[in-house]
């Protein structure tokens, strides 16, 4: 059996298989099949005015767009000229600004500045005094240079029914502290 398929396979020219024929020619199937293709993509006149008049077609309708959104785009870029003049504005009025500070830092100079702002800083609106005002204060003062503790202090003025300056509330330690802070060491 194996010598039966060998002489099956090794017949034909210099021993080589058989080719089977093929069915078609290659060069001539492909030239029909691109003769056919050709042929149904032919175009006549007809056709080539329908294309023409497609593209004017389109060309109009761009134009009509153009047309219409013109004046849109005209408002937006006047909007965009006001927007940008107002910043323009905005910037030279800085610029004036800076220009003015500049200016009356060099006639005052900056130490006077400065000296006015450490002024500012350490002076505290002090009221006007009254008998009730002084009496507290010079109490405050005396019970103090005595070796009396803010805490006392308070406690004796709430027990000799002393009434706060506001005339509402107790005294504390804090508020007496304070007082003697900003009215007696002064």
């Amino acid at each position: 059996m194996n010598d039966f398929l060998k002489n099956l396979r090794n017949t034909g020219k210099d021993n080589r298989p058989l080719k089977r024929p093929s069915s078609y020619n290659t060069t001539r199937y492909h030239y029909e099949s691109q003769k056919k293709h050709f042929a149904n993509e032919k175009r006549n006149g007809q056709d080539r005015r329908k294309e023409e008049m497609a593209v004017a077609k389109s060309q109009e309708s761009i134009a009509a767009s153009i047309v219409k959104i013109a004046p849109a785009i005209v408002e937006f870029m006047e909007l965009v000229a006001k927007s940008r003049k107002r910043v323009a504005d905005a910037e030279e009025r800085k610029a004036n600004a800076i220009e003015n500070i500049l200016r009356e830092l060099k006639e005052t100079g900056i130490e006077s500045l400065l000296g006015l702002q450490a002024d500012k800083k350490s002076k505290k609106v002090k009221k006007p005094f009254d008998q009730h005002r002084k009496k507290i204060l010079q109490l405050i003062s005396k019970l103090r240079n005595k070796g009396e503790t803010f805490d006392n202090i308070a406690l004796y003025l709430q027990k000799e029914s002393l009434k706060t300056f506001s005339g509402r509330g107790q005294w504390h330690a804090q508020t007496v502290h304070r007082l003697y802070q900003d009215y007696i060491l002064d």
